[in-house]
């Protein structure tokens, strides 16, 4: 097993961000903690994932071992987020390595860890030339705490953030590749330090799209309203105004989880714009996944789950590295 290094300073509060009041703490010591937890495991389901299944996925990280690196993080509310850096070029971890390379941020989807991807991020890096680094939210596998709202995950995402800006690299040589659940947070942290890059992954407009889409507009408004109510108020459009770095789209026509049409982010954009779709790919990057369709299952649209080192959807890599270096040419 590889040892973990461990960063001791805890990250500071994003600015207008506070700690919970009072109120909130003893919210959670009665039938409201129930409340929480429910909407907590629907949003991300990964805190169901065993640590042990974990653990034992972690033992491939030996593969890597000359240029992968366990890593915590300390957050503002003191949670230790548990995580990994892929080196681009063997490295040790030394101060002066972390300036060499850009850095890529790989933020999961609400049912991935690092674990999962430890092969793909080898890939990356490699692929790249870039560092890698990623994590699992707070209460997956081996990061502590448990998520109450939203906003703790953007939190998890900024520690990691600071982490390496406390180690030199500047906001834009980072770049922020955002996978489903992981748009939203990491268009929220990007608006946070607006300066750098983002990637949005085949990800979503608002929960509530989602919702509506998989349980009817009834139910899939109601459900939306209480995981609001819980502080699950995921709605990235108005922070991705405020990011001033390069920034494009990934989006998959036949998405079997997040609907293209209706609850994507990319169709979020173009109702919040007004634009056709022509229109929007004139201002904003977008790279369309070709339509996929399931012959084991019924022929049924997917796309969701696709890595981007598959062969099949190559030419998508291709542009997809492409942006990367436009990104860090600061185009």
């Amino acid at each position: 097993m590889l040892p973990i290094q461990s960063d001791p300073t805890p990250a500071a509060w994003p600015n207008g961000w506070n700690p919970p009041s009072s109120l909130d703490t003893k919210l959670f010591k009665n039938f409201a903690s129930y409340l929480h937890h429910r909407a907590a495991l629907e949003i991300l389901p990964s805190l169901n994932i065993s640590k042990l299944d974990l653990a034992n996925e972690r033992q491939s990280m030996q593969r890597y071992a000359d240029r992968a690196q366990r890593m915590q993080f300390l957050t503002a509310d003191d949670e230790q987020i548990d995580g990994v850096i892929v080196w681009a070029l063997p490295a040790d971890g030394k101060e002066e390595n972390y300036t060499k390379q850009n850095w890529i941020l790989y933020l999961n989807g609400n049912g991935e860890t690092y674990e999962d991807n430890l092969a793909f991020l080898n890939w990356y890096a490699k692929e790249t030339g870039c560092n890698l680094i990623s994590f699992n939210y707070r209460g997956v596998g081996e990061s502590s705490g448990y998520p109450n709202c939203f906003k703790d995950l953007v939190i998890d995402a900024d520690a990691v953030f600071q982490h390496l800006e406390r180690h030199g690299v500047a906001s834009n040589r980072i770049l922020i590749h955002a996978r489903s659940l992981g748009g939203a947070v990491g268009v929220a942290l990007r608006a946070l330090h607006e300066d750098g890059p983002i990637c949005n992954e085949r990800s979503l407009s608002s929960w509530g799209a989602v919702e509506v889409c998989l349980s009817g507009k009834i139910s899939g408004s109601l459900f939306n309203l209480y995981l609001q109510a819980m502080g699950w108020n995921i709605q990235p459009l108005e922070d991705w105004e405020k990011i001033q770095g390069y920034k494009w789209v990934i989006v998959s026509p036949t998405d079997e989880v997040i609907d293209f049409k209706k609850a994507s982010f990319y169709a979020g954009l173009r109702r919040a714009y007004g634009l056709s779709e022509k229109e929007l790919e004139e201002q904003i990057p977008v790279i369309k996944l070709p339509p996929f369709y399931s012959e084991l299952n019924g022929n049924r649209p997917e796309g969701h789950n696709i890595p981007l080192n598959s062969k099949v959807i190559n030419d998508v890599w291709k542009e997809h590295k492409r942006m990367i270096q436009k990104a860090f040419k600061g185009e």
